[in-house]
C-alpha cells in the first residue's frame, strides 16, 4: 500500500486545486520506510500474526537464532513425548505379561 504514494503524487500533480497541490508537495513517499518493510517482510506472510513467519529468514540473526532454538525445542519435546509413549507401552505390556504369567 505504501508503495502507491509516488503514483498518487504523480496523479495529483496534474490537478489544479491549490489544496491538493499543497498536500502533494508535503506528502512524503516514505521511501526509506517502504524499503525497510520490503527487506524485512516475508514474501508470503501468514494471515494471522500468531502463526509467525512475517519477518524474512536472514533479516535478523537474533530472530533466526530464536526460531532455530524454538524448532530444536519443539523437536526435543516431540522426541521426549515419543520416548514417553514407548516407555508407557512397554510398561503396560510388561504388566500384562506379569499378570498372565501366573495363570499360564
Amino acid at each position: 500500500m505504501l508503495q502507491q504514494i509516488p503514483n498518487l503524487k504523480s496523479l495529483v500533480s496534474n490537478l489544479k486545486d491549490r489544496t491538493l497541490i499543497t498536500l502533494n508537495q508535503n506528502l512524503d513517499p516514505l521511501s526509506d520506510l517502504v524499503g525497510t518493510i520490503d527487506k524485512a517482510m516475508a514474501e508470503d506472510p501468514p494471515m494471522a500474526l500468531v502463526d509467525g513467519g512475517v519477518i524474512k529468514k536472514g533479516y535478523s540473526t537474533e530472530l533466526d537464532d530464536i526460531r532455530d532454538w524454538r524448532s530444536v525445542r519443539k523437536t526435543g519435546l516431540q522426541d521426549f513425548s515419543n520416548r514417553s509413549e514407548n516407555a508407557q507401552v512397554f510398561h503396560r505390556s510388561r504388566l500384562v505379561l506379569i499378570m498372565f504369567s501366573d495363570t499360564i
